[in-house]
């Protein structure tokens, strides 16, 4: 028997007189494994990551990996991925926030030859709390160490803080910037001494909860004074009524009970999908599912052209109809996939109120007396946001008074065919009107019971400069004046302007008056919107 270089071998056989000879060739047989030379985890989420495995094969081929992985105990199967090539991805979902994990593979060629298993520890993130939801047409945005606006990711972990007073951001294709409001449910404490930074001293004498307006013994009443209060709020998880109490959600905040609800908390109703018109907390939201993760409002009063930027004069001189029109229109003008939008209510300016209140803060007056957005320069002018710093909404102290889609019941002016229209839905709040529609006191007595919009709760009266929280002017609207008004302007430089300032006018042409937008989207389970304020657009 003789054997070649080449594979072939050679037999001769001889009896001494006869000899045969046969010769044939011999596949060489691959014994050699294969190996793994690089396993990294990537693109790691609270529920993901990407597993990228490298090998090598030098003599018959790759033909499948074989994986397992565990946050405990590694199961005895493997799972199969057949491939030929040297370098592969394997994404892992469903995984567990901040949660450890084992991955385990290895490689096996056409001769069946497998490699040494490669081990690999990765750890999941934390799931972001109060999330935004970004539709196409919304890019994040964040602001780098020279304050310049650059373009960043969902899952970017420097993108919002919102316990941290650092709120996300967004950018649509016209350069327009939006802020992230998410959704939470609050509590308003009144004391009988006055109130600092949000800070209570004195007595507490009521509060308004998921209870309504009460006394200090949780008995009913209005009686009590009004002004002197701080508001407290809990964030939500994004579909449940759970709050967050700075290290896990726990609770439910529908119910009224010492175990799940004890501090009365109730869900702001600006994330309620649903609200209509006379909307109050005897209504409630209690058990109803039908609720936004949140809404993305404009950051600086809006300009020609419907644009929020800043360092531009604000589009005013509408009458209220023709700015209900723009607002329902921004999500199909913006090219936000599966967005409407709205002009803003009351309701959402109070969710932005009451969220910057319970920060411990007001935000400045925009002093412009040419309706400058963001003062001018709103890198210099932090202090006019809500939250003190670069990421908070601009312009709702000060600037143009911002219109909203809010008006007293069975008034028209004349300039609110729109809202009238759209009474029974949620981009219009309607407001009850007094016994003598044209005396504000007794309309604004009339709507005792509505919540959230930063009205009733926040001020003594609806006829009085100063007559609301910080000092600012409380003007309730009546029958010749049935739009409201919000954030006050400043070119007559009023001492009563701020975040809490309210009045009322026409809905008719004007110079003073500017306006924001907003939009909403369809989710699996919630709403995302977005509002306007007629000054602003808004985002739910």
């Amino acid at each position: 028997v003789t054997f070649t270089s080449n594979g072939s071998i050679s037999a001769t056989v001889t009896d001494g007189t006869n000899t045969l000879t046969a010769n044939a060739t011999i596949d060489k047989v691959d014994s050699i494994p294969p190996s793994i030379t690089a396993v990294t985890a990537n693109n790691i989420t609270a529920t993901e990551a990407n597993i990228n495995v490298t090998s090598t094969e030098n003599s018959s081929g790759i033909v499948k990996y074989l994986y397992r992985y565990s946050n405990g105990t590694l199961p005895s199967t493997w799972i199969e991925k057949p491939s030929t090539a040297t370098t592969i991805d394997i994404p892992l979902t469903n995984l567990t926030q901040l949660t450890a994990y084992t991955f385990e593979v290895k490689v096996v060629d056409k001769a069946d030859n497998e490699s040494e298993v490669n081990r690999l520890q990765f750890k999941t993130l934390e799931e972001p709390k109060f999330k935004p939801v970004i539709a196409a047409g919304l890019t994040p945005i964040k602001w780098n160490s020279s304050n310049d606006v650059v373009p960043t990711t969902d899952t970017d972990t420097d993108w919002f803080d919102y316990q941290n007073k650092k709120w996300a951001n967004a950018q649509t294709a016209d350069g327009s910037m939006w802020t992230w409001i998410p959704r939470y449910a609050y509590r308003i404490i009144y004391y009988d001494a006055a109130v600092t930074d949000n800070v209570g001293s004195g007595n507490i004498v009521g509060y308004s909860d998921n209870r309504g307006l009460v006394d200090v013994n949780g008995a009913p009443s209005t009686t009590f004074d009004r002004l002197n209060g701080r508001v407290e709020v809990v964030f939500l998880g994004v579909d449940n009524f759970k709050y967050y109490n700075g290290t896990s959600y726990v609770g439910d905040v529908r119910l009224n009970d010492n175990t799940n609800n004890p501090n009365h908390y109730v869900v702001h109703p600006a994330f309620s999908a649903v609200r209509r018109t006379g909307y109050t907390k005897k209504d409630g939201n209690f058990g109803n599912t039908a609720e936004i993760p949140g809404f993305w409002v404009s950051k600086f009063e809006m300009g020609p052209n419907s644009v929020s930027k800043p360092n531009i004069s604000s589009q005013r001189s509408m009458i209220i109809s023709n700015m209900f029109t723009l607002g329902r229109n921004l999500a199909t003008a913006r090219g936000i996939s599966g967005g409407d939008s709205n002009a803003m209510t009351n309701t959402q300016w109070g969710a932005i109120a009451y969220l910057t209140k319970a920060l411990g803060r007001e935000p400045d007056v925009n002093t412009t007396t040419g309706y400058i957005t963001g003062g001018g320069n709103y890198i210099v002018n932090k202090n006019q946001s809500t939250t003190g710093n670069t990421t908070g909404v601009y312009d709702m102290s000060g600037g143009g008074w911002d219109t909203m889609s809010s008006y007293m019941v069975d008034q028209n002016s004349g300039e609110m065919d729109n809202l009238i229209k759209n009474k029974d839905t949620k981009y219009v709040d309607v407001y009850a009107k007094g016994s003598n529609p044209i005396n504000q006191n007794l309309n604004y007595q009339a709507n005792a019971d509505k919540y959230g919009d930063a009205i009733y709760e926040v001020s003594s009266n609806g006829a009085a400069n100063p007559g609301g929280w910080s000092g600012d002017s409380s003007y309730f609207s009546h029958s010749i004046k049935p739009v409201f008004y919000r954030g006050e302007f400043y070119s007559c430089g009023y001492t009563t302007t701020g975040i809490f300032s309210f009045s009322a006018h026409t809905g008719e042409l004007h110079a003073n008056p500017c306006w924001r937008r907003g939009l909403y989207f369809v989710t699996s389970v919630l709403f995302l919107s977005v509002y306007s304020q007629l000054c602003k657009f808004v985002l739910i």
